[in-house]
């Protein structure tokens, strides 16, 4: 009998907001960052193996609004037959 054991992890949203220096609340920061994180790995019979990852930076200046973004993600796949053969 084949064993299968599953690990998930949820993708996970951490937004970091942050200043460099001390601003009153009617002004904008100067960046405003969010990251997510996100991994799902299987064994047993089919192998998987999936990740993600995203950061999203935007910076405020006095006149302009630049947005950065950066996205990534890497899979594994390997599923066997019958066979042994894959």
């Amino acid at each position: 009998m084949h064993k299968s054991i599953v690990v998930r992890a949820i993708p996970a949203l951490i937004s970091i907001s942050f200043a460099t220096t001390a601003f009153a609340d009617d002004e904008r920061r100067p960046w405003d960052v969010e990251v997510d994180v996100g991994a799902i790995a299987t064994s047993g019979n089919t192998e998987t193996t999936s990740m993600q990852f995203k950061l999203d930076a935007k910076q405020n200046l006095e006149k302009w609004e630049n947005q950065y973004i950066l996205n990534s993600l890497f899979k594994e796949d390997e599923v066997v037959n019958e066979d042994d053969s894959t």
